[in-house]
């Protein structure tokens, strides 16, 4: 799983690298890595263009405007993105993958204003590990919203503005 969100967003640097916009998220180390199927990717990149387009709170600030380059270069939120983690090399870093067409179709996809609507405005996600999702995650601002596979989604709260 961790596999494919790294593919996923090495497809997206590669396509902003290439002056092509692009997409893909990951919360933090306590998410590993989203199942393979085609609704995993775009709940994924959903949740990435959520980022990208909200007017208010911290992504908004992060994104200035809808660049999504600012929300995937966003420091420690992605560790496909990071050279090194924890003081180790990451050999799993965007610069040493290749994308598939799947994973390019994608990016056109979301970024062509394709969401997938089990998502929704989610701007936070994660794998607990478990039957249940915690019910606010990664604080209090976000809500649980759905779960896709084995992985958690979580909606903005009305705290999330002032972050």
């Amino acid at each position: 799983m961790f596999f494919y969100v790294y593919i996923i967003l090495n497809s997206i640097y590669k396509l902003i690298y290439f002056c092509r916009y692009c997409l893909k998220k990951n919360d933090l180390s306590k998410i590993r890595w989203y199942d393979r199927t085609l609704n995993g990717m775009r709940a994924v990149a959903t949740v990435i263009m959520n980022r990208a387009n909200i007017p208010y709170g911290e992504f908004s600030r992060i994104s200035q405007g809808g660049n999504v380059r600012n929300i995937l270069l966003q420091e420690k939120q992605f560790v496909c993105m990071q050279t090194t983690v924890g003081g180790v090399y990451n050999p799993q870093n965007v610069t040493n993958m290749n994308p598939t067409d799947e994973q390019y179709s994608i990016v056109d996809w979301a970024l062509g204003g394709g969401r997938l609507g089990a998502a929704g405005q989610s701007l936070f996600y994660f794998n607990p590990y478990s039957p249940q999702c915690p019910p606010y995650f990664p604080t209090n601002v976000g809500v649980i919203h759905n779960r896709i596979g084995d992985h958690c989604f979580y909606i903005p709260t009305q705290y999330y503005p002032s972050t």
